[in-house]
């Protein structure tokens, strides 16, 4: 198996341009009523560590953090910090053991908004590729959701933007079985929205599949999670 530190690594410059996206403030985490109420699903929608410390925060509340980061770090050749991914949920261990959650716990499924973040610049070193998509096969069914009392699932994501499109799959087919799908703004400097399917959907399955099959490199070592890419020097 090909070991990430083969490659030479990409320079300072370029991985904070590439990461650039990390740097912007922190901000404090809304943790309204209408984000932990019973009977809600959570899919947080934040960059790597921010979307851990809210998963965090909503452990303190009752609410279990479910980390769904399929990714593999890639260390200083990786296009996605997925380093600092794992280093905050080590230092939660203590905080997520104090919470003390129930078996029945509502979910709260933590996603990295930064897994498909493509490269303001490609490096000019070979560099791993380990940005990834999420996939309706990451969450559970609504029928297991609504077998678990689950009626509302909400998207918790920054500054107003459009639902991405790999959660349009798992969201409609959440929808078609009767589960509202409501967008909060985890800062909460926005209104929140209710989601309902395109009517196109099938458009976006398509998109989304071709995306997984063309965009992403891939390779017999690291399977599904990432693969080896030449730069452009």
């Amino acid at each position: 198996m090909v070991e990430l530190g083969q490659a030479g690594p990409v320079r300072n410059d370029a991985r904070r341009e590439l990461q650039s996206a990390e740097a912007a403030p922190s901000f404090d985490f809304d943790l309204a009523p209408a984000i932990t109420t019973p009977r809600t699903a959570l899919v947080v929608d934040l960059p790597g560590k921010d979307s851990v410390a809210f998963g965090l925060a909503l452990a303190a509340r009752g609410i279990r953090p479910v980390p769904l980061f399929n990714a593999l770090p890639g260390g200083q050749a990786g296009l996605v910090d997925v380093e600092s991914i794992q280093d905050a949920l080590i230092a939660g261990v203590d905080a997520l053991n104090a919470a003390a959650l129930t078996p029945d716990a509502a979910p709260a499924f933590l996603l990295d908004a930064l897994r498909r973040a493509r490269p303001t610049r490609i490096p000019l070193h070979r560099f791993f590729d380990n940005r990834s998509l999420s996939f309706s096969t990451d969450f559970p069914s609504a029928g297991a959701l609504k077998k678990a009392g689950i009626e509302r699932a909400v998207l918790v994501h920054r500054f107003h933007l459009p639902v991405p499109n790999d959660l349009f799959e798992t969201f409609a087919a959440w929808h078609a079985a009767g589960i509202a799908i409501e967008i909060h703004d985890a800062a909460g400097e926005h209104p929140p929205t209710v989601w309902t399917p395109p009517s196109l959907i099938w458009l976006y399955r398509f998109w989304h599949r071709a995306l997984a099959a063309l965009a992403l490199e891939r390779d017999d070592d690291f399977g599904p999670f990432g693969g080896w890419r030449q730069g452009s020097g």
